[in-house]
């Protein structure tokens, strides 16, 4: 039986250590997004295209959905991050 990733991440998030992970959060200034929902911690990143490199996605053909709106890749370097921001990183894949 598979677990879908929604509910990988419910569990993730209530397994017993995020309040831990809080604290280590702030004491080393990292910053937690949600990525296609499931909620991750990340050091320097200040932008979508310094976030993409981060997760060796740079080079890649993808969309992304910053907070609710789509943006273009001439924007990835404009786009600043927040803690708490929420993306959707979706690859292309070819075939046929």
């Amino acid at each position: 039986m598979a677990i879908s990733s929604d509910v990988a991440c419910t569990l993730r998030v209530t397994a017993g250590g995020v309040k831990f992970l809080h604290r280590i959060d702030f004491y080393l200034n990292l910053m937690e997004l949600v990525i296609n929902g499931c909620p991750r911690s990340f050091g320097q990143v200040r932008n979508i295209a310094q976030l993409l490199a981060e997760l060796d996605l740079a080079d890649k053909r993808l969309a992304v959905e910053h907070n609710g709106k789509i943006v273009t890749r001439s924007r990835f370097d404009d786009v600043s991050l927040v803690n708490g921001d929420r993306l959707e990183i979706i690859t292309a894949v070819g075939g046929g």
